[in-house]
């Protein structure tokens, strides 16, 4: 079969209050997510195991998967081991003939950096980054820097084929703070796909007059830091992609199927209509990469905590960003970001909203690490063959462009969360997300996702083809421990042919085994 080279494009609503970004996650990780990392499902201080078995299908061969998870989450630390194990049950055509074994998927573990993902996350520091410190690595998932003007929903796992083990940083004090991030400790000199740091600071706090807040006499003291001061806040970044792929291998040749590949523009049977681009692959089908640049993001970003009470917070935001790729790269972004919370007899109620007007440079991408930044590295958009930074110089003459960006994500923590997230970027280039996750009593679970990108008109809003990923899950229990579950998925990988990335579809039934130890 043609091997999976991106994870699958799946959000699943794992939110905190006050925190719009939807976790993007593949099939086993939204199995992960769930059972590891999401605030509402963590079980503080209890170890537990969980053991699952699948059958299901990745593209069109058939595997029987068998996964074990052991994780043991604290407030200040908490880490996850997992062994998944994928056996190819079925193999239809094209046949792969060298797995492990002859049964066990080869491309889980063909790289040293694939044993990574034994140990898939391990943590320090308060784990919603809000705490004086905080160190994770492992996979990293939802990212959001600053407002997300640059960082936004990253997560750098999206290979199903190639893990990454990734570092976060944050450190915070009234005064300051940095958040800095490393996506591929495993490939540093080859395919880092982001890295950098953002800082800040609270203007405020320097001209704060040392108060006695707790009455003990001394002024500054223990106990005697005012809840303000840090409504105004300023702050500078940059990442980079310091290995983005420019140009990739599209030369005649054959490919790995012995499939002779023509050069772009060609009409190889003289019927009018060109050939379509072709990409060359290696041995793991990962496009072949001829040319590499550096590519940076600098901006500053200011926002202002306008209104706030315990039921309603206004702040509006502005961020001013620049891309390094060798064109004009600009965007000014002007935004308000509203949350409230609220009690009710059942559980807390929360709603976070955006809205921001965006004035951007016709090569300027916004945010350029966002969730499909690892496909559109080397095919921007799937299924073209041209690489992001090839797209983005492409477009160094068109004119500068009006958008928008609107999100609504919230509901009744743990019962029911949900979003809508719209972004206009221009012709062809908006995107939409929806998501729904209920948790029902006596564990009864369902999800769905829905992401559509290049999204051409009112008309092409909804629709199931190479633009599309989504995930419909369900999750049954039967008794004490024991539970079933059935999801659905649409996932991207490397064409058979090397003709970019194409969605696949998939499913999955299984049963599964939860043991609080």
């Amino acid at each position: 079969m043609g091997r999976s080279v991106l994870r699958a494009l799946i959000l699943v609503g794992t939110f905190t209050a006050g925190t719009p970004a939807l976790a993007q996650i593949s099939t086993d990780q939204a199995r992960t997510e769930a059972d590891q990392t999401s605030p509402r499902d963590r079980v503080r201080g209890l170890p537990t195991l969980k053991l699952r078995f699948d059958f299901g299908t990745i593209g069109e061969d058939f595997f029987v998967t068998f996964t074990s998870r052991f994780f043991w989450n604290q407030e200040l630390w908490g880490f996850g081991l997992a062994l998944p194990l994928r056996f190819r049950v079925k193999d239809f055509d094209p046949d792969d003939q060298d797995d492990h074994l002859g049964i066990l998927r080869k491309e889980d573990w063909d790289e040293p950096t694939d044993f990574f993902r034994l140990l898939r996350y391990v943590y320090f520091g308060q784990s919603d980054r809000q705490g004086p410190y905080y160190v994770r690595l492992g996979d990293i998932e939802e990212l959001e820097l600053g407002h997300g003007t640059i960082v936004y929903r990253y997560y750098n796992g999206f290979d199903l084929d190639r893990w990454r083990a990734g570092l976060l940083l944050t450190g915070r004090t009234r005064l300051f703070g940095a958040e800095g991030v490393f996506s591929d400790l495993g490939r540093v000199n080859s395919d880092v796909g982001l890295v950098g740091l953002r800082t800040y600071l609270h203007p405020q706090v320097l001209f704060e007059a040392p108060i006695d807040k707790n009455g003990d006499g001394i002024y500054g003291g223990e106990g005697d830091e005012p809840k303000g001061g840090q409504e105004l806040q300023v702050g500078f970044s940059f990442f980079a992609d310091p290995t983005a792929p420019i140009r990739l291998n599209r030369t005649p040749g054959e490919d790995l199927n012995g499939n002779f590949m023509l050069d772009d523009g060609e009409d190889s049977n003289g019927n009018g209509v060109l050939d379509p681009v072709r990409i060359l692959l290696d041995d793991e089908r990962h496009a072949i990469v001829e040319d590499r640049r550096f590519v940076g993001a600098l901006g500053t970003d200011v926002h202002y905590r306008l209104f706030e009470e315990e039921w309603l917070t206004i702040t509006p935001y502005a961020d001013f960003n620049k891309l390094i790729h060798g064109g004009t790269g600009l965007g000014l972004h002007l935004g308000v970001r509203w949350q409230s919370t609220f009690q009710t007899g059942l559980a807390p109620v929360s709603f976070d909203a955006r809205t921001e007007y965006r004035r951007t440079s016709g090569d300027y991408e916004a945010p350029y690490f966002g969730m499909t930044h690892e496909i559109e590295r080397f095919d921007s958009p799937p299924g073209s063959g041209v690489t992001k930074l090839e797209a983005l110089r492409r477009a160094r003459d068109l004119p500068w462009r009006n958008g928008y960006f609107i999100s609504l994500v919230g509901g009744m923590v743990p019962h029911v969360y949900g979003g809508i997230e719209y972004v206009d970027r221009g012709p062809n280039l908006s995107s939409l997300r929806l998501s729904l996750q209920l948790k029902l009593p006596y564990d009864f679970e369902v999800e769905t996702f829905y992401y559509r990108f290049n999204i051409l008109g009112a008309s092409d809003l909804f629709g199931l083809d190479d633009r599309t990923a989504l995930l419909a899950r369900v999750q049954i229990p039967i008794i004490s421990v024991f539970g079933v579950s059935g999801e659905w998925v649409r996932v991207f990988r490397a064409g058979a042919e090397g003709a970019g990335y194409e969605a696949v579809d998939a499913w999955n039934v299984g049963v599964a085994v939860s043991l609080t130890l």
